[in-house]
């Protein structure tokens, strides 16, 4: 069994093995401590015994979102075809490539993480997630048979999640790709948030006309409506109220996925001077589940090949330039020297990562992006979801239902560089019958990440996770050093990330105060 270590219960992550290919991440703390600057010293917290449920530490996060009950057992599965012969009918249907991809390269890879979690880890309730906040103590189990991550009392607890929102969504009721964005213009300065006075605008559409920011390490309040005053003494807002975490930035907008032509501004304010180490996209993949429950706009089938070209877009204008290949950067595997300050040098490191479906069209689709952006396909994370118990939330093997999602990573590097790699950029030559894009999913490492879903759509934040694998300072073998700095954006965000940047027209949604306890 694999070396395995438990994390601080102030921390997102409550287990994970030595190398990190195996992790269980609680889904409402990971967005708490998200909204937190990052520890610029060492990564990996203290070694201890962690009590989840009891322990309270002095550094714990003063405020929590508000979440879904935790899923207490599976799903139904009777949707699933009743015999054998009606299961082959059904996979006769399905590509052999996207039948290899789940049944030999995800789905044992999956079963064998969910057993040496069972294994490792230990709390005192052995329960698979910290204590959560609801909106209603009264929806405390999880309607049997809901939709894949929808909360117990399903519609009851849905309008009251959607009464937190109403005003978010009453003043911005712009749809991604379906309304332009004429008064976005870069010679509009960046509205610059205060931390010490009052940031009030009459609606939120006020900042559909530049970048906000936050440059202070404190958040701060963002209000919309006007004042209220009480005998002239105190002031309230009577509309909406939202947390800007510190060192974070956001570009409230509509971005154009319909635009057939190339685009030298895919982000609609963000000028092409910021380069970004890291670019998460979280795209509104096609849904018959989704579509039907209007939860946000997704678009159709049709549509993949402009989203493919706008992906790339984003990443030819805002990712980073690699490195100038040389003798020393090909040869050393030592982490960057320390700046005059005695700081890490900032990341040189550039890479993009795309959550997918489970359709091949979908992974087509990032990897065709990635390809063709000079990326390599470096990484895959999957993210398994389980009941507060340890079970995957349905059948691993299952056809029209599987319990995990993947977020397709990739990494440029120096041209150089990628001949070692055997991977040809660009190439559509399928290096096997049933290989996607040429590209082998054998040859793709892959990490396991855990975690008991919350309301529908709300996914992991991994900015610890990105942090301690994608940018530390260890060499090869040795254990996580420092933090290097990197900047981030975050596109199709629902949440603001500190010091990360975030484009998108659903970027505020879930930082409403209302969506917070403290």
């Amino acid at each position: 069994m694999t070396d395995c270590q438990q994390e601080d219960p102030d921390k997102s992550i409550l287990f994970h093995t030595t190398d990190d290919t195996i992790l269980l991440v609680d889904i409402p703390r990971s967005i708490g401590q998200a909204q937190r600057l990052s520890r610029s010293t060492d990564i990996r917290a203290p070694q201890i015994s962690p009590k989840p449920e009891s322990v309270r530490s002095t550094t714990q996060i003063q405020r929590s979102i508000l979440s879904a009950p935790p899923l207490e057992k599976p799903y139904d599965s009777s949707t699933e075809p009743k015999t054998e012969s009606a299961r082959a009918k059904v996979l006769s249907r399905i590509a052999s490539s996207e039948q290899r991809f789940h049944g030999q390269f995800i789905q044992p890879l999956v079963a064998t993480a969910l057993d040496e979690i069972r294994t490792g880890y230990q709390s005192d309730y052995q329960r698979w997630c910290l204590t959560r906040a609801f909106r209603d103590e009264e929806h405390q189990g999880h309607q049997e048979g809901s939709k894949l991550d929808e909360p117990a009392s399903a519609t009851k607890k849905k309008r009251k999640i959607e009464d937190a929102t109403s005003e978010y969504v009453a003043e911005v009721s712009v749809k991604d790709g379906l309304t332009n964005n004429s008064k976005f213009s870069l010679d509009v300065p960046p509205t610059i948030l205060s931390c010490t006075s009052s940031n009030l605008f009459p609606s939120l559409t006020e900042l559909t006309s530049s970048v906000v920011r936050n440059p202070s390490s404190k958040d701060t309040t963002l209000s919309t409506g006007s004042l209220i005053r009480d005998n002239g003494n105190s002031e309230s807002c009577h509309s909406g109220e939202y947390i800007i975490p510190p060192r974070s930035n956001f570009a409230l907008c509509t971005l154009p996925l319909s635009q057939p032509e190339p685009l030298d501004e895919p982000i609609p304010g963000l000028s092409s001077d910021h380069l970004f180490n890291l670019i998460l996209f979280d795209p509104p993949w096609p849904n018959r589940s989704v579509k039907r429950s209007r939860e946000y706009q997704t678009h159709s089938y049709s549509d993949m090949d402009l989203l493919s070209k706008w992906i790339r877009d984003v990443l030819r204008v805002h990712a980073c330039r690699p490195p100038r290949d040389t003798k020393e950067n090909l040869s050393s595997s030592a982490p960057p020297p320390l700046a005059p300050n005695g700081k890490q040098n900032p990341s040189q490191e550039n890479f993009a990562a795309i959550w997918i479906t489970n359709s091949e069209k979908a992974r087509k689709v990032a990897y065709e992006a990635l390809l063709g952006s000079g990326f390599i396909i470096y990484e895959e994370w999957i993210w398994i979801k389980t009941t507060a118990s340890g079970e995957a939330v349905c059948p691993l093997n299952g056809i029209w239902r599987k319990p995990y999602e993947i977020l397709v990573i990739g990494r440029r590097y120096q041209a150089s560089m990628v001949p070692d790699l055997d991977i040809d950029l660009g190439s559509t030559v399928q290096s096997a019958e049933d290989d996607l894009l040429g590209v082998d999913p054998g040859t793709i490492p892959r990490r396991v990440i855990a975690a008991v879903p919350d309301l529908h759509s709300r996914k992991p934040n991994l900015k610890p996770i990105f942090e301690r694998i994608l940018f530390n300072s260890r060499s090869k073998g040795e254990s996580l050093g420092s933090l290097l700095e990197y900047s981030a954006l975050e596109v199709f965000s629902r949440n603001l990330t500190a010091e990360w940047w975030a484009c998108g027209n659903e970027v505020l949604k879930f930082n409403a105060r209302n969506h917070w306890v403290e």
